[in-house]
């Protein structure tokens, strides 16, 4: 069999915006031999875009002097037309060579095959699927990315990998795998018909190289090995223990290499209790390089469930997939045949197969019998010296089994997130407009039976009544959020409000009546038969009405104490409201944890800084941790310049006005670094929430329009933070508007790139915001001393994280703070004195 690789570099993606070919690149390859390798530059007849000439490092000149695809076109076809046509990309690459060829008069339609797909099938495990990911993570070089031929070359060695892999795998799964490809849109089929075909004879009689890199033991520095050692010999004694960086949060990297020799040089059992997904990834790399033992015990949740997948893949029609649902069963196949421990985050984020069987489930998953992989982690984790877990486990399961050993050491890495993960897994979630939209469905079931039935006449009334009710609630919600007046917006908002006690009255009465009503309805004998017709339909319906009536009756046993808060939640849209919902939330957490905690011999928690000023509104009170003992961690002052432009921060006083001023006036200030030529690869803006990313982003957008050497990404606004990441990590300058949450919630990291950061505005939380407003009602906190008592407090300890981390993270060769209240406000200077340690701000 005869196949061409090809790859193609295009002014830009879109035939529609009139974007062209400017290079073509092929190896051909021939019972297995390369029998050819051909690149062409093409005159496109337009303007190369400045970003696609530094992606590719074609210029426009080189273009000019090239051939037209008209005058090459039977030359290409000649050299195409007898072969398997695979690209990577194939939407791209086969679309544009096919516009092409079509301009010029010929009909071009290869048997194709995209090897992203391939890709995705089967190496389920890797990073991304692009050459430059998939390269890395097979170990292969690839220094010349987004040249044609050099990617052409790079997919042919790539399609040998996978081949090789494909055979290795047990005849029954190819067989599965054979009958997904099937369905694929291509002919996809062919390769895992017969995999063999596409082993490059060039290659096979080279080593695999897919292999782990040669673990190192990990060297401290001087300084750290200090602190290290300290830490050791102050963590001996104490049982229960928070530390807490003496000037700015600990360093995460001291954190690991602290716990890497606490477990190496004493007999102990540990637990660790990592905060986020991104962070429980780096702890598992770091621990491999160690070489340190260790073994996962995370919730149920995160391991594939064998018994329903099998259910899955027997009840589904392959015909009534998705391409993505075909190639997320075929990678999670690969992936069984790889995986000791079933763990679903060992898989690329984009093969969501446990997301997938809920959505064919709708939402409930069979009740079958414990997952084989999380049982067998439950089984296996006394062998190991360290767990890692989650915080979220921590609260989930282990106040339901004795886990883990009454003698092990608890070690939680950010005690702050863990006080977040504690309030959210405490909360209660009622979410009114989906109940009714439910109640309507299951109304509409009970419509089309005999209605002269009797139960069936008692289940529409007893609906009917539960949608009544239901809209009563929904007109009390949405007149409680109108008395906001908030400004009606162009896009969708999210609102949230604190609920008044009058109100609270009102709700709970039409509470009362609902539970009533839905008991009824749910405990009524006669319905059986019918429940028995419709298994999949009705059955499921009824078992979420059980999942609401049980949150009914929690948070209505919540609203009774005084140890929380009630919030609605909606969208906004223009000037109108969807999705209600009513949320109870605690402000305190004594108990809540402690039979949890209780299980362990020794707990200690790594607290980021919130602990330190003994906050109201921070860790040491939400938690009450009076009986802890407290460690400052003894550092050095590196305190990083901080640049406050005076001249070009907005002066409007209006919030939503004063952010779109000041994105015109970054742009302008941006628009000028352009023109100098002195732009770093990599412009970070930071914003507090995700209106001000959106409209950062628009303003941006409109000033620097014509400048298409330089791309403008936003969270909100550019994919998932995956793929602005990815994006943001290639060779084109770079603008990226993003919340400085979603930086240490990502663990994003990107010390590679040079680059700037401009941090709009110092992250007060508003005086409006219902858990500082529940806050300062439960400590009888005056209105007017709420920003004083709350507010600056809870800011400088947010802006000190957010900014270590970007100072340890980033490759910042300038910080701009685009707020000059830490000059001009009477609170100015109690923020510089609480920040001195760390910042030294230049007022320019």
């Amino acid at each position: 069999m005869k196949y061409a690789i090809v790859d193609l570099e295009s002014t830009g993606p879109r035939l529609d915006k009139g974007d062209r070919i400017i290079q073509i690149g092929t190896v051909i390859f021939e019972q297995g031999k390369l029998v050819g390798q051909y690149e062409m530059l093409i005159n496109p007849d337009c303007e190369i875009p400045q970003n696609i000439q530094q992606l590719t490092g074609i210029c426009q000149k080189e273009v000019d002097q090239a051939p037209h695809f008209a005058s090459v076109a039977n030359l290409w076809l000649n050299r195409l037309e007898d072969c398997l046509f695979i690209a990577h990309n194939l939407n791209h690459d086969l679309t544009f060579m096919q516009h092409h060829f079509r301009e010029c008069g010929i009909e071009f339609d290869p048997l194709a095959i995209d090897s992203v797909k391939l890709a995705k099938i089967i190496f389920p495990q890797a990073l991304g699927f692009n050459l430059t990911d998939l390269s890395c993570y097979l170990n292969l070089a690839f220094n010349n990315a987004h040249q044609a031929l050099a990617d052409a070359q790079i997919t042919g060695k790539i399609l040998h990998l996978m081949a090789n892999k494909l055979m290795s795998l047990p005849k029954a799964t190819q067989a599965k795998l054979l009958a997904l490809a099937k369905e694929l849109d291509h002919q996809e089929e062919i390769f895992f018909k017969q995999p063999e075909l596409f082993r490059s004879v060039d290659q096979i009689d080279q080593a695999d190289p897919i292999k782990s890199q040669m673990n190192l033991p990990i060297q401290a520095q001087p300084k750290m090995n200090a602190q290290i050692d300290w830490l050791i010999e102050k963590t001996l004694d104490t049982d229960r223990l928070v530390i807490e960086g003496q000037w700015r949060p600990i360093n995460s990297q001291l954190i690991k290499k602290w716990l890497a020799a606490l477990s190496q040089s004493q007999n102990v059992s540990i637990v660790l209790a990592i905060s986020s997904q991104s962070a429980l990834e780096e702890w598992a790399k770091f621990l491999d390089q160690a070489q340190i033992s260790y073994s996962f015990l995370l919730r149920p949740s995160q391991y594939l469930h064998l018994d329903h997948f099998k259910h899955y893949l027997d009840q589904l029609v392959i015909t009534h997939l998705n391409q993505q649902e075909l190639i997320v069963i075929g990678s999670t196949l690969v992936w069984l045949e790889e995986t000791q421990t079933g763990l679903l985050m060992e898989m690329n984020h984009e093969m969501k197969i446990y997301d997938q069987m809920k959505r064919f489930y709708q939402g409930l998953l069979p009740s079958r019998t414990t997952s084989y992989f999380y049982q067998k982690a439950l089984n296996h984790h006394h062998d190991q010296p360290l767990v890692l877990t989650q915080t979220t486990y921590l609260m989930e399961e282990v106040s339901h089994a004795h886990v883990f050993q009454k003698q092990a050491v608890l070690v939680c890495d950010n005690l702050s997130l863990l006080a977040r993960h504690l309030s959210f897994f405490h909360q209660v979630r009622l979410e009114y407009s989906q109940f009714l939209i439910l109640c309507q469905q299951v109304l509409d079931i009970f419509y089309h039976q005999d209605r002269a039935i009797a139960s069936i006449q008692a289940a529409i009334m007893r609906l009917e009544h539960l949608i009544n009710l239901t809209r009563q609630l929904l007109n009390i919600l949405e007149a409680e959020i109108r008395q906001r007046q908030f400004e009606p917006v162009d896009g969708e908002s999210r609102r949230e409000v604190k609920v008044p006690s009058q109100t609270i009255q009102a709700i709970q009465t039409v509470h009362q009546q609902l539970q009533k009503g839905l008991k009824h309805l749910i405990n009524d004998e006669d319905l059986e038969e019918l429940l028995s017709i419709h298994p999949n339909h009705l059955q499921v319906k009824m078992t979420k009405m059980k999942y609401f009536l049980m949150h009914l009756d929690n948070i209505q046993a919540q609203l009774t104490q005084d140890n929380g808060y009630l919030i609605i939640r909606v969208s906004q849209i223009e000037d109108r409201y969807y999705q209600f919902e009513l949320i109870w939330k605690p402000i305190r957490l004594e108990q809540e944890y402690q039979s949890a905690f209780d299980r362990f011999e020794q707990i200690i928690l790594f607290s980021p800084g919130d602990f330190h000023f003994r906050l109201k509104s921070g860790t040491y009170y939400q938690l009450g941790l009076t009986d802890y003992s407290y460690l400052h961690l003894p550092q050095h002052i590196e305190k990083s310049e901080v640049i406050v432009p005076f001249t070009w921060i907005a002066k409007e006083s209006r919030a939503d006005k004063r952010v779109n001023e000041q994105a015109k006036l970054l742009g302008e200030f941006l628009q000028e670094r352009i023109r100098e030529e002195s732009l770093p690869p990599l412009s970070l803006i930071i914003v507090n929430n995700r209106q001000q990313a959106i409209d950062s982003y628009r303003q941006l957008k409109s000033k620097l329009a014509d400048q298409d050497q330089v791309r403008i990404l936003a969270q909100h606004v550019s994919g998932s933070l995956n793929k602005i990441r990815r994006l943001a990590m290639d060779g084109i300058p770079t603008i990226l508007v993003i919340q400085w949450q979603s930086l240490l919630n990502e663990n994003w990291t990107l010390d590679q790139r040079a680059c700037q950061i401009f941090w709009t505005r110092l992250p007060f939380r508003s005086l409006k915001d219902s858990y500082i407003l529940a806050l300062a009602n439960h400590l009888a906190i005056e209105e007017d001393l709420i920003f004083d008592h709350l507010l600056v407090e809870r800011m400088v300890v947010d802006f000190s994280i957010a900014f270590d981390y970007i100072d340890r993270h980033f490759n910042s060769q300038a910080f701009y703070l685009l707020d000059d209240r830490v000059f001009t406000k009477y609170y100015s200077k109690e923020i510089r004195q609480k920040l001195e340690h760390l910042i030294e701000f230049n007022l320019q």
